[in-house]
C-alpha cells in the first residue's frame, strides 16, 4: 500500500500514544528499521499485515493509520440539539402523525440534488453541514413516499433510503454506531420499495462498514459476500453500476477478513457457494481482482468506461478507498 502521508500519520499516531520507536516494535513485531523507513518517508509503501500489525501497536483501526476521515468532535456538541433533531428525523415518534403529501413546490429532482450534495460535504468531512441538512432531506423524502403516482413513490422511498444511508454513515462519524444501525435498517426497508435493484446492496455496504467499526468482522464478512453474491446472482453485474457495487462489496469482505487478523479467512469453502466463487482475503484480492475483470469483459465494458463513470454518490466508495490501494498493490 502506497501513501505519501503514511509516514506522517504513523509518527503523529506513535507521539499521541506516548510510544517510542522501540516500544512499538515491542507492541507491533514490526522492525524498527521499517517504522523508522516510514517516518522518515524513506519507504512509502508496506503490505497489509505489516499495516495492520502496526494499527494494533497503536490501538487504532486500520483505516485512521491510512487516513481515515476525522469524526465530529466529541465536545458534547454532538449531543446537543443538532443531533437531537437527527435522532428524531431518523427515528419519529412511535404513533406520531403519518408523513405529509408534498407541496406544490416539491421537486424530486431538486431534492436528488440536495442529497447528492450532502454526500459530498460527507466525503469533505463537512459533518456538522451535513447534520444540520438531513432533518429536512429526510423529511421531504418521506412526503414523497405517500405522494404521486406509484413510480413518484417508489423514487421518494429511494431518496428515502439514500438519506437514511447517509444519516447512518454521520452517526457512525459521531460513534453512535447502534443509531447508524437503526438508520440503515430503515433504509433497507426504504430501498425495497424502490425501484432501484442496486440500493438495497449498497446500503448493505454501509452496515458491513458499520459492523466492521463495532469489531463484528464476521459479520461484515458475511453480509458483504451475501449481498456481492445477489447482485451476480441476480444478473446485475453486466452494467458498470453493478460492477463498481459489486466491487465495492467484495473489497469489503476482503477489508474485513484482514482485519481479523486471519488472512486465509474466507478462502476456506463456504457452504452454498460454487466453486468458482470469489474468495476474500489478503491472498484472495487477487482472485477479486481477477473476477472483476472477468464480469468486466464478460459485461463489454471497458477499462476507460469504469474509470470515467462516477461512482454512485450514494455508495460509500471513500469509506473503502484505502483497501482500493492495497489491491492495486498486490494486483
Amino acid at each position: 500500500m502506497a501513501n505519501e502521508d503514511l509516514g506522517k500519520t504513523l509518527r503523529r499516531l506513535r507521539r499521541l500514544a506516548a510510544l517510542t520507536q522501540e516500544e512499538l516494535t515491542e507492541r507491533s513485531n514490526v522492525s524498527v528499521d521499517v517504522i523508522r523507513q516510514l517516518e522518515q518517508r524513506r519507504k512509502h509503501s508496506a503490505r497489509l499485515p505489516t499495516l495492520h500489525a502496526l494499527a494494533n501497536g497503536l490501538g487504532v483501526e486500520l483505516t485512521t493509520l491510512l487516513g481515515d476521515p476525522p469524526a465530529v468532535a466529541a465536545s458534547g456538541e454532538s449531543d446537543g440539539p443538532r443531533f437531537v433533531a437527527v435522532r428524531r428525523v431518523i427515528m419519529p415518534a412511535l404513533w406520531g402523525p403519518q408523513p405529509e403529501p408534498t407541496g406544490p413546490d416539491f421537486s424530486m429532482d431538486r431534492l436528488r440534488e440536495h442529497i447528492a450534495d450532502g454526500w459530498s460535504q460527507y466525503h469533505a468531512a463537512e459533518f456538522d453541514t451535513v447534520m444540520k441538512s438531513l432533518p429536512d432531506l429526510i423529511t421531504d423524502a418521506r412526503s414523497a413516499t405517500v405522494s404521486g403516482s406509484d413510480g413518484d413513490r417508489r423514487a421518494g422511498f429511494a431518496a428515502l433510503g439514500k438519506t437514511l444511508q447517509l444519516a447512518g454513515h454521520v452517526a457512525v462519524r459521531m460513534g453512535k454506531t447502534d443509531l447508524a444501525l437503526t438508520s440503515l435498517e430503515r433504509a433497507i426497508s426504504a430501498a425495497e420499495q424502490s425501484a432501484d435493484p442496486l440500493l438495497v446492496p449498497m446500503i448493505v455496504n454501509s452496515v458491513a462498514w458499520t459492523y466492521q467499526r463495532q469489531g463484528r468482522l464476521a459479520d461484515a464478512l458475511g453480509i458483504a459476500l451475501r449481498a456481492a453474491e445477489s447482485i451476480e446472482g441476480g444478473g446485475h453485474t453486466d452494467t458498470a453500476d453493478g460492477l463498481k457495487v459489486w466491487g465495492a462489496l467484495t473489497m469489503s469482505a476482503a477489508t474485513s477478513a484482514a482485519r481479523s487478523g486471519d488472512y486465509d479467512l474466507a478462502t476456506r469453502p463456504r457452504a452454498g457457494r460454487r466453486a468458482d466463487d470469489v474468495r476474500v482475503g489478503v491472498r484472495g484480492v487477487r482472485g477479486v481482482l481477477g473476477g472483476i475483470r472477468g464480469l468486466r469483459r464478460r459485461a463489454g465494458v471497458g477499462a476507460e468506461a469504469l474509470r470515467q463513470e462516477p461512482v454512485p454518490p450514494h455508495l460509500p466508495g471513500a469509506d473503502h478507498a484505502p483497501v482500493a490501494h492495497v489491491a492495486a498493490r498486490v494486483s
